[in-house]
């Protein structure tokens, strides 16, 4: 790992920020030859990907959700909204602040980006006085990785190994 050199993915970011903390997991695609660099990958068909996915995240200290439109990643983040367990154990990270609507339109308390506010919101998660939303003015990978640091020292019981 080039010491100097920021992530290129959410996986990379996620890998070099847990290296000393736990493994990082996630789904991978089916059909996938060869998985990309990063988190260690699990595979499910379509039958059972979703039974896959939840018994990752009761067994994660941490889940970290790139929020895109997908069908899929909707399903997941409702998982974690309807379940007070998995929710305070969630971080939404997002590319656009459009993508931090899809995170609050789910039924779990309104939120509302200030007003005014010229930037994007690249990150939410829920603390025991509501939601945290994490701001940049120019997102780049390094306020990705900042964003993420802010997360695990804010919430440092969901980051630490057994």
């Amino acid at each position: 790992m080039d010491a100097g050199r920021s992530p290129d993915s959410v996986d990379q970011l996620l890998v070099y920020e847990f290296i000393n903390r736990g493994p990082v997991v996630a789904l991978g695609r089916p059909g996938e030859r060869r998985p990309p660099f990063g988190a260690q990958r699990i595979y499910a068909d379509n039958a059972t990907w979703r039974n896959a996915i939840t018994a990752l995240f009761d067994r994660s200290q941490t889940i970290v959700l790139a929020v895109n439109e997908s069908a899929g990643l909707r399903w997941e983040i409702y998982e974690c909204a309807r379940r007070p367990d998995l929710l305070i154990k969630t971080l939404f990270l997002m590319r656009k602040t459009s993508d931090f609507d899809l995170v609050t339109t789910i039924p779990m308390g309104a939120t509302v980006v200030p007003t005014g506010f010229n930037g994007v919101v690249i990150g939410a998660y829920q603390s025991q006085g509501g939601w945290v939303i994490l701001t940049s003015r120019k997102p780049t990978r390094i306020t990705y990785q900042i964003a993420t640091r802010h997360y695990f020292q804010a919430k440092p019981s969901v980051a630490t190994k057994p």
